[in-house]
């Protein structure tokens, strides 16, 4: 899986984006950013992923700039903490 940053994420996480790699499918490839968003006259930091090949878009709210230095800690927590659906 690649996930490509923007100018914006990867400056607010202090990384340097490595080179894409061009022979990576598509539909195992992302692009994030970091925005914000509004909510009640108030703004809201959010991370936003888009999948290249079928632009489907998963947001992450509340995220703030410290949180970005553990966002796949984050993500594992969160899904743990989900329960399972599992279909025969």
């Amino acid at each position: 899986m690649q996930i490509a940053l923007t100018k914006k994420i990867a400056d607010a996480m202090g990384v340097k984006p490595p080179s894409a790699h061009e022979d990576v499918n598509p539909l195992f490839s992302w692009t994030a950013n970091w925005t914000k968003v509004w909510d009640n006259r108030r703004a809201e930091d959010m991370l936003v992923l888009v999948n290249n090949a079928t632009r489907f878009t998963v947001a992450l709210y509340q995220v703030k700039r410290k949180d970005l230095k553990n966002v796949a800690e984050m993500r594992l927590s969160d899904w743990k903490s989900r329960p399972r659906v599992i279909h025969d």
